[in-house]
């Protein structure tokens, strides 16, 4: 299965696939453009770069830059609640990466209600946000 994200290391020139133990594809199956697999837009960078955050066109996963290690679905729930977390909010326009101690704004759309709202979404206890 594709729809695998790559890192490249600009140093050394070393591609890794990053997201290939994952259960997921980030192939954006809804996307009509004339393009071969695209892929849902990456979230972006953490602040300290050890960590890129994607979508798979419900949840949001950390996932770890250097291949090694597990991502972590920060999200949980988006697939099992029919709730497509679809991008974040940047507040502090001068940011240089996520900073994933703070609690972060995400749109959120419910695919079986069609409703659209932003919050802190509940999620897993390494991302701060709301747990009401």
């Amino acid at each position: 299965m594709e729809g695998h994200f790559y890192v490249l290391n600009l140093e050394s020139g070393q591609t890794t696939k990053v997201t290939e133990s994952l259960p997921v594809s980030f192939i954006d199956t809804e996307n009509d453009r004339n393009v071969s697999d695209p892929m849902h837009t990456p979230l972006g960078w953490s602040a300290d770069s050890q960590f890129v955050l994607l979508r798979d066109g419900w949840d949001i996963w950390q996932v770890p830059v250097t291949g090694r290690g597990s991502a972590i679905n920060l999200t949980v729930d988006g697939r099992e609640k029919g709730i497509r977390y679809q991008a974040r909010y940047v507040l502090d326009m001068e940011e240089k990466g996520i900073d994933l101690s703070q609690p972060q704004y995400l749109r959120m759309y419910g695919e079986w209600t069609k409703k659209k709202w932003c919050s802190p979404p509940k999620c897993q206890p390494s991302w701060p946000c709301s747990r009401s």
